[in-house]
């Protein structure tokens, strides 16, 4: 029933395919390997067998996190930590894309092409002048200059998303699943703030329509050293409410601010980078 939710309403995959990495964890931590593999060849059997013309589609979602899975599942039997695990299972996850994208170039299927030319056929549709074909060479171009960034986002929050529904999930059922540690201990390194300036700065002067390996580098390690910095601020503000026993529902509406309004992004990065080059948390218990 999940693979027909992921196959035919690709809009919640984001919920059924950590499912579908959940249940292959509680498996391969529950079985030992050769059992994990009858079990696992028996349902795709069956899937066969039930999806008929369109069981390749149905079997492509699960085979295709099959190995990510499997990792996730390897290391917390290892009692490795949730980092190792996620991170793992990401790097996993954006491997495969790659040998996917680059399988696509090489068989002469160029997959940004063919959503270009979908949208392009959308827009016929519209009255004429709603967007310009400027407008849309623009758009697919920048897809195509951050799509490492974006495989290395989609890979990662997956990882987590299946990591935390593994811990919300397989304890009930007798599996020890390790935790992360809180957010409030969060500490980078001070050569974030270093490398975020530099990229910034790299940014500011290389044109992203120059098709170079400066762009590409600069407008993919921008926006993860964006996001370290948010979560770094994020960490701070998580330590405050803590601290000071505020409501503990103010750091979810400040994420949430922070996913659908944009301006505030520039002050967590700027609070985050605060929060790494300076001891303000030091300062904050002193003064308490």
């Amino acid at each position: 029933m999940i693979l027909i939710f992921s196959c035919f309403l690709p809009m919640i995959n984001f919920i059924t395919i950590p499912l579908l990495t959940v249940a292959v964890i509680y498996l391969y931590v529950k079985l030992d390997l050769k059992r994990f593999l009858l079990v696992y060849l028996a349902n795709i059997l069956i899937m066969i067998l039930i999806g008929g013309k369109i069981a390749f589609l149905l079997l492509s979602l699960p085979l295709f996190f099959l190995p990510a899975a499997i990792v996730m599942g390897f290391l917390y039997k290892k009692s490795f930590t949730a980092y190792k695990a996620i991170i793992a299972s990401g790097l996993i996850l954006v491997a495969e894309m790659i040998v996917l994208l680059i399988g696509m170039k090489l068989s002469g299927y160029d997959p940004f092409n063919y959503l270009k030319d979908n949208f392009n056929q959308m827009i016929t549709l519209l009255p004429e002048g709603t967007i310009e074909p400027a407008a849309v060479e623009s758009f697919f171009y920048m897809f195509q200059l951050i799509s490492p960034f974006l495989m290395l986002f989609i890979g990662a929050s997956y990882a987590f998303t299946s990591h935390a529904l593994s811990r919300l999930i397989l304890p009930r059922m007798g599996e020890s699943i390790p935790k992360l540690p809180s957010i409030q201990k969060l500490r980078l390194p001070r050569t974030t703030v270093i490398y975020f300036i530099l990229v910034m700065l790299l940014s500011m002067f290389v044109d992203e329509q120059s098709g170079s390996i400066l762009a590409m580098v600069a407008y993919n390690i921008l926006p993860v050293l964006t996001i370290l910095l948010t979560l770094q601020a994020l960490s701070l503000l998580f330590f405050v409410v803590h601290h000071f026993k505020w409501n503990r529902g103010i750091p979810w509406i400040a994420i949430v601010i922070v996913l659908f309004w944009s301006g505030w992004l520039y002050i967590t990065v700027f609070v985050g980078m605060l929060d790494i080059l300076f001891p303000l948390r030091a300062r904050l218990t002193d003064k308490s």
